[in-house]
């Protein structure tokens, strides 16, 4: 509910040429009970303070003609108290007649309620509908009119006026709320797209590619960076399961199919594999593949694996490099081993033979000789 627009009353306005019926209106929508005249009267004799009665419905002004009215509900727009309800007389002379009146004051306020009142038959309801255009924001009234009619009349449309500013106000309120969670909206998309965009470059300088596995139909549907890797056009692509297996390398596919199926029997949800397979060039790429179950039937058995797969090319040579160079230096080091052993058990010849040499006769030092060589070159091998 809004609130009345000034205090607890709704704002009237009368107009008509003749005062009297001004003073009409007045004792019929703000009428002051036999109660309360006597309470004013005992008030003034006793000196005491009259109970105050509630205050009327409705704030009535008046206009005597058709110009001053629009003056009055121009002026009531502007400071924010407008009509809700008026009753204009069908003559008004010697200014604008009832119907041209109604027609200026719907231009400055649409939403006004009127009630023309009138003795005489000088429009019909097809002129009215011609000069003003159909709507339920209007009535006929014939004088002389009875008071219950007036208080009928001032009760429904007032009352009618106000449901429309409380309908108005709760449309305005949700076109606030709307307006804040559009905003709200695309101010999330901003924020999605731009978490989109970081993850999209994220992937990329990982060097990863995204994979969604459909278990039961055995499709892979995969990303950009996915065929990349492989070596395939960089557009997103569907393959088979077995597809995938045929591109492997046969060394490795049997235990890469095990290890698969024995993941898909188990209840683990993250798995991890290394394996080679060929490229769309024909070249030998290592193969690092990550899975994730993010779906299960009622049974417990994957429906849907995410994962990524990777180029790992690199360090397997980087690694094969390393284990063929620990490999030689482990030779180096027992082929040092063994050259020293036996440079130890030579150097005691080298010895004897020196000291056999002065007792040995000219024609026997050749073969010393020899044998001095040969266990040269066996000490320095």
């Amino acid at each position: 509910m809004i609130d009345l627009p000034h205090g607890n009353q709704l704002r009237i306005l009368v107009i008509d040429d003749l005062p009297a019926i001004h003073e009409d209106f007045r004792k019929i929508l703000q009428p002051i009970g036999p109660a309360q005249s006597i309470l004013d009267k005992a008030s003034i004799i006793f000196g005491t303070s009259a109970t105050a009665a509630q205050p009327p419905r409705f704030r009535l002004d008046s206009a005597f003609q058709g110009e001053e009215g629009l003056a009055l509900v121009s002026k009531a727009l502007a400071e924010k108290r407008p009509y809700s309800l008026a009753f204009v007389d069908m003559r008004m002379p010697p200014g604008w007649d009832g119907l041209e009146t109604v027609r200026r004051l719907w231009q400055v306020d649409p939403r006004l309620q009127i009630v023309i009142c009138t003795a005489h038959s000088d429009y019909t309801w097809s002129d009215f509908n011609a000069a003003l255009g159909t709507s339920d924001n209007l009535i006929i009234l014939k004088k002389p009119f009875d008071n219950i009619e007036v208080q009928q009349l001032s009760h429904a449309l007032t009352s009618k006026w106000l449901l429309a500013r409380e309908l108005d106000a709760h449309i305005a309120s949700l076109d606030e709320l709307v307006r804040n969670r559009t905003a709200e909206l695309s101010r999330a998309n901003e924020e999605l797209r731009a978490s989109d965009e970081r993850f999209r470059q994220t992937l990329a300088a990982a060097q990863q590619g995204l994979y969604d596995l459909r278990v039961p139909t055995r499709e892979i549907r995969t990303t950009p960076e996915y065929a990349r890797i492989l070596g395939q056009q960089p557009d997103t692509f569907v393959e088979s399961f077995d597809a995938w297996l045929a591109r492997m390398s046969p060394e490795d596919r049997p235990r890469v199919e095990a290890e698969y199926n024995e993941y898909i029997r188990g209840s683990a949800s993250f798995f991890t594999l290394e394996y080679r397979q060929l490229s769309a060039t024909g070249s030998t790429l290592w193969i690092l593949m990550r899975g994730n179950v993010v779906a299960r039937d009622e049974q417990g058995h994957p429906l849907r694996i995410l994962g990524t797969i990777t180029d790992i090319t690199e360090r397997q040579i980087a690694e094969l490099r390393l284990q063929r160079s620990q490999r030689l230096e482990c030779i180096g080091s027992l082929t040092s081993g063994i050259a020293h052993d036996i440079n130890n058990a030579l150097v005691p010849q080298l010895s004897g033979i020196s000291l056999l040499r002065p007792f040995v006769s000219p024609d026997k030092s050749e073969l010393l000789d020899l044998m001095a060589i040969s266990a040269n070159r066996a000490a320095s091998m």
